[in-house]
């Protein structure tokens, strides 16, 4: 019998539920939820996060000495520029 060690004693999870990631029918005690995507998931399915998912990156400072600014931008007017000037 399903859900049952023995005639007299009931196995508690032993309800079938879907792996929200292979969609197989598995065992509701076999599965976990993910703590990343809060999915329910098999135990042979389950992503663990990486250690370099939560590195900060570090502050670079990419300006140097010298630095010439940028010139302001100038646009022109209606019919300021003719089929001649070309």
């Amino acid at each position: 019998m399903a859900g049952y060690k023995n005639a007299n004693e009931y196995e508690d999870g032993g309800g079938y539920v879907l792996c929200q990631r292979s969609g197989y029918k598995v065992r509701r005690k076999d599965t976990v939820i993910e703590s990343r995507t809060r999915l329910r998931v098999h135990k042979d399915w389950v992503d663990p996060e990486h250690p370099q998912d939560h590195i900060r990156a570090k502050r670079d400072k990419q300006t140097f000495r010298g630095r010439v600014p940028e010139p302001p931008d100038r646009f022109l007017d209606i019919n300021q520029v003719k089929a001649e000037d070309f």
